[in-house]
């Protein structure tokens, strides 16, 4: 998954969204062991990477992205579980985050 900083790139999306007329977004939402979303947090630019937490033991990782065009990555959030949780309230919460930043 790519991901910018979602204070820097929500303008920019939504100029490259007008820009290739792009005017429907799908959303991708993925809940990730901690390992596997520490590691992908570990490969994000330094500047995103700081505005994104770790994930504790106990938790899962959780990442909502919005997807436009073909395959474009626009814009991702990201979160963390309690692992014995249902993360469907915390998946929407997030969406519900990521799709403000494009109003």
């Amino acid at each position: 998954m790519v991901d910018g900083s979602p204070r820097a790139t929500a303008a920019s999306a939504r100029l490259e969204a007008a820009d290739a007329g792009v005017r429907q977004m799908r959303i991708v939402r993925s809940v990730c062991p901690r390992e596997e979303f520490n590691a992908y947090r570990e490969r994000l630019p330094r500047s995103v990477r700081r505005e994104v937490e770790l994930v504790p033991q106990g938790h899962v990782g959780l990442i909502v992205q919005a997807i436009g065009g073909q395959d474009s990555p626009l814009l991702a959030v990201h979160g963390h579980l309690r692992a014995d949780r249902d993360p469907a309230d915390a998946l929407a919460a997030l969406e519900r985050r990521l799709r403000r930043q494009f109003d």
